[in-house]
């Protein structure tokens, strides 16, 4: 199993309690890519979201080279 998500202020510590359910299922994590994303919760909603040109392409290239090197394992 593995996690790739975006969001506002990415850290890796979003991706720890997904990760301790899938643990508790005897799931292996694998690792997780995260990166910044168009976020509208909350208050950003107001101002019309933050981070609104992410991920970028360089972003994609990066999840898609994370991908790659899980399935190579």
């Amino acid at each position: 199993m593995f996690f790739i998500f975006t969001a506002g202020s990415p850290r890796e510590s979003h991706a720890d309690s997904v990760k301790k359910i899938a643990e508790s299922k005897n799931c292996k994590c694998l690792g997780s890519y995260f990166c910044k994303g168009f976020d509208t919760y909350g208050p950003f909603k107001v101002v019309g979201g933050i981070n609104k040109n992410c991920p970028t392409e360089d972003d994609l290239k990066k999840a898609v080279e994370f991908y790659e090197k899980i399935i190579q394992a």
